[in-house]
């Protein structure tokens, strides 16, 4: 088999019966995306606390010098380990000779992006008009080499559906990184124990990882290998960086055109909308392209998999960019302070964005799963061609809030329709997932019209965030779920019963 056919080719295994393949793939699935999503859930309720926490502690400044130095991370983590993690998840040759190149490639390159990093953050600084943040960039692009490091390691896991070793190394690092954010906090570090928090973290992160992976952080090198990695992951880098560019753009328009402290703001807005997007999206990529790249032999069945795991994104999704979109004020101005005000109307349209990216997400890993990663490249360029002018025109014209309305928008007109009509390609049936959306979409309107009347007639903050939050996940559901309203248990019971016994029958 060639070195380009080993990234190709899924053979099907006839060894055991199909039923039985469906079978174990299934507890399989089940049992990485309960490990992950329920560590992904929760260190996003963790970081909820601390970002209370440090709201009251630092300033909008603080949080806008780190952005600006995050930023440059933020894009350069896409490319950071070239691909090479996508690579040996689905490589079907020699997976030995497979990671060592891998790892030798993904270090190699890391270190070289910190090099860069390093020399060029003065310029970057001054150009930015935040000299400080120099300093601050130089330390943070420490967690290039510590993710170029760790990249094979946590892809072999990935490979083995191991998710619950790796969400356990990620719930030890999480007390890790939090401690020593909120103590450089209170000890008055300012924007620097956000760095401190993070890097430290990555570095508890890399340990765990180092200590679970063992001898499969050997360097080595084959050419063969290497020039095969190359071709499948290269192009998959340069989407990385592209998608990552476009999430970052708005951080560097801001910061840029109106500056630091506006960033700052803007810079919450985003993490906060962010919590449910990296959850959701984080939980099943670590399952979806591993299980989608099985299914590649199968046209039908991969269909039918994305098209029911596109539609229970959507139904998960909806309530939760409602609540955020919609009782953005009274949350952010209770749970980090009313200084954070002025970031209420940016969550609102990022919490849109939100909820596009996590659709997109699977999409993707579809996509790259069947190998079609130059697709993705092409549908993300056209994305960032439609953005880059808007995000410009928007922070010329208006403020914090009309930037993440420009940012919202093209991801809901160009961006999605895009993407999904990209996954025609590899043969999902638009045609057959739009009915499936009808139910959801009006359950999601009646839900955000009912959540807007209940705050209208309501006055503090806390009523308006506890009334609305209820009415907008009962009408939601009540719409979208109807059979867990408007069914006894018992009936409910009966009908799962029944479902059992049709399945036993097909058997």
């Amino acid at each position: 088999m060639s070195g380009s056919d080993t990234l190709t080719s899924m053979p099907v295994s006839h060894d055991e019966d199909d039923h039985d393949v469906d079978s174990n793939r299934i507890t399989r699935v089940v049992r990485g995306l309960s490990w992950t999503l329920g560590s992904q859930l929760f260190s996003r309720g963790i970081n909820v606390v601390m970002g209370a926490v440090l709201a009251r502690i630092l300033v909008p400044e603080d949080y806008g010098v780190f952005g600006l130095a995050l930023l440059v991370i933020n894009i350069l983590i896409g490319i950071n380990d070239v691909g090479m993690t996508m690579a040996v998840v689905r490589w079907r040759g020699d997976i030995r000779t497979a990671a060592r190149t891998a790892v030798t490639l993904a270090v190699v390159v890391s270190v070289g992006l910190y090099a860069v990093v390093f020399v060029g953050a003065p310029a970057y600084a001054s150009y930015m008009d935040a000299p400080e943040a120099a300093s601050m960039l130089r330390v943070l692009a420490l967690v290039l080499v510590l993710d170029g490091i760790t990249a094979v390691p946590s892809a072999i896991l990935i490979r083995r559906s191991q998710q619950p070793k790796l969400a356990r190394a990620e719930l030890l690092t999480l007390p890790v990184g939090v401690a020593v954010t909120l103590g450089s906090a209170l000890a008055g570090a300012g924007g620097w124990s956000l760095v401190a928090g993070q890097l430290v973290g990555n570095v508890t992160m890399a340990v765990a990882l180092i200590v679970l992976a063992g001898s499969w952080l050997r360097p080595g090198f084959d050419r063969a290998t290497a020039r095969s990695m190359i071709v499948f992951s290269v192009p998959l880098a340069t989407t990385s960086l592209v998608e990552y560019v476009l999430l970052n753009s708005d951080y560097f328009v801001v910061g840029r055109l109106l500056g630091t402290t506006a960033l700052g703001y803007y810079v919450l807005a985003f993490n906060v909308s962010s919590w449910p997007v990296t959850a959701v999206t984080q939980s099943i990529r670590r399952v979806s392209i591993s299980e989608f790249a099985a299914m590649q032999g199968s046209p039908e069945q991969l269909d039918r998999a994305f098209r029911s795991g596109f539609v229970v994104l959507v139904k998960v999704m909806l309530p939760l960019v409602m609540g955020l979109g919609l009782l953005a004020g009274p949350f952010l101005r209770l749970v980090f302070g009313g200084q954070w005000a002025p970031a209420a109307p940016v969550l609102t349209w990022l919490a849109v964005l939100g909820g596009v990216r996590v659709a997109q997400g699977l999409v993707f890993d579809v996509l790259v799963a069947v190998g079609r990663s130059a697709t993705t490249l092409v549908v993300k360029l056209v994305w960032f061609v439609a953005l880059v002018p808007a995000l410009l025109m928007a922070a010329h014209l208006g403020d914090i809030e009309t930037v993440a309305l420009a940012q919202a928008a093209v991801g809901v007109v160009v961006s999605l329709p895009l993407f999904l009509m990209a996954s025609r390609l590899v043969g999902v049936r638009l045609s057959a997932l739009w009915p499936q959306l009808v139910r959801p979409a009006i359950a999601g309107v009646c839900a955000g019209v009912s959540g807007v009347f209940v705050q209208t007639m309501l006055g503090t903050d806390l009523t308006r965030l506890l009334a609305g939050g209820v009415v907008i996940l009962v009408v939601y559901t009540a719409i979208a779920f109807p059979g867990l309203m408007w069914t006894s248990p018992r009936s409910r019971g009966r009908h799962r019963r029944r479902r059992l016994r049709m399945r036993r029958a097909q058997r």
